[in-house]
């Protein structure tokens, strides 16, 4: 199907929120309940082994706002940023699913640190993933992040 045949997501499909426990996906996740949206697949790092590929396989749009910004290890950043976003992808195109992905990376991507190199392969995974899966995608860098949790 192409882009621009895709049909909005409907209340009753399943949305995969990668990072759901953390201050952009808990926004997110009430947001998108009082909207109505009841199939949504939370996963975070205490989400039980296996889940993420359960839920990559069901999702029919994905919010990956899963990262790390505060690590002990920079080397940190590569596995919870870039690495978790391979990771993700790459179970959606062993399952074949096109859902569209939207990533969200940093305004912090361009200034050489560890963080921002992270953010950056993850961005370049998911690009690759478009063209290679035919999947819609949507990074986002956000500028700065406030507010409620």
């Amino acid at each position: 199907m192409a882009n621009s045949d895709r049909k909005p997501v409907s209340k009753k499909d399943a949305i995969l929120i990668t990072g759901a426990a953390g201050f952009i996906g808990q926004n997110l996740r009430a947001r998108l309940h009082a909207l109505g949206y009841e199939n949504l697949l939370p996963y975070d790092l205490d989400s039980p082994s296996g889940s993420l590929r359960a839920y990559a396989k069901q999702a029919t749009f994905v919010y990956h706002l899963a990262g790390v910004n505060r690590p002990k290890d920079p080397a940190e950043f590569y596995s919870g940023n870039a690495s978790l976003t391979e990771e993700l992808l790459g179970l959606l195109r062993q399952d074949q699913n096109k859902a569209p992905v939207l990533l969200s990376s940093s305004a912090q991507a361009g200034n050489g640190s560890d963080y921002a190199k992270s953010k950056e392969s993850a961005e370049a995974t998911l690009l690759a993933h478009s063209k290679e899966n035919g999947s819609p995608v949507y990074p986002f860098r956000l500028p700065g992040v406030f507010g409620k949790w």
